[in-house]
């Protein structure tokens, strides 16, 4: 047993600069990519919601309804709320990945549904497919594209590259937001929901092809954090230990 004035060398891997490897490059591309993308259609939708109900409603300024448009945003805001709790009980059995290809392929098919159809769905239905939207948002993408980073990148890089992708969640959000109104008032409600079509779709396929399942796993899956050597004269061990077996 090695005696107490052994040699002890904490070895830490935190600090420093984060690894630029392939590896995280390709990570990076599914969670910054697809935060960018889902923001581009949520925050250009929550935003522009009343403008896009009065489309849907045919409500102009001077129209006597004008204030019903208040309260059927309310109602969709609402019922979208059930998608974030049902998220939060689903997330862990379905994984994060599924959990995300499900919400952004709902919302590629309602989307898809409105644009197709938009000219003979009643306006009661057209409201309904709209709320829905909402709806798999949260049980969706809205609720995985912010954790994501977090499991995905082991404990030196993580922090790093959270900060990179909410950074693009947040320029998603800056197109959204600059665009809908634009796109909506020159090419018209079908431009807008067959764009949020598209958006959707290539957000599933990203998520696909560049988000890892991390199922089942801790978040020190990739980490030689600390190890603690003990030696004596002619030999020496070297073992993992927690930051809470050193306190």
């Amino acid at each position: 047993c090695p005696s107490q004035d052994s040699a002890v060398e904490v070895v830490s891997s935190r600090g420093g600069r984060p690894s630029c490897s392939k590896r995280n490059m390709i990570l990076l591309l599914g969670t910054a990519g697809t935060w960018f993308i889902f923001d581009i259609v949520f925050y250009g939708n929550v935003i522009f919601t009343p403008f896009i109900l009065e489309k849907v409603f045919n409500v102009d300024q001077f129209h006597p309804n004008k204030l019903a448009i208040a309260g059927y945003s309310v109602i969709i805001y609402i019922c979208a709320l059930p998608g974030m709790y049902l998220s939060s009980y689903v997330s862990d059995s379905w994984g994060r990945k599924r959990l995300q290809i499900f919400g952004f392929s709902m919302c590629t098919i309602l989307f898809a549904v409105l644009s197709l159809r938009l000219e003979v769905l009643s306006v009661n239905l057209l409201f309904v497919i709209y709320l829905l939207t909402f709806f798999f948002y949260n049980f969706g993408p809205n609720s995985t594209t912010f954790c994501l980073p977090a499991e995905t990148f082991n404990s030196r890089d993580r922090t790093f590259y959270n900060g990179v992708s909410a950074a693009f969640g947040k320029a998603g959000a800056v197109v959204g937001a600059s665009l809908f109104k634009y796109i909506l008032d020159e090419f018209g409600l079908d431009y807008v929901v067959s764009s949020c079509a598209w958006v959707c779709a290539f957000g599933a396929a990203l998520t696909v092809v560049a988000v890892v399942d991390r199922r089942g796993q801790g978040l020190d899956y990739d980490d030689q954090d600390l190890r603690l050597s003990l030696g004596d004269n002619n030999h020496h061990e070297t073992r993992e230990v927690s930051e809470l077996e050193l306190t």
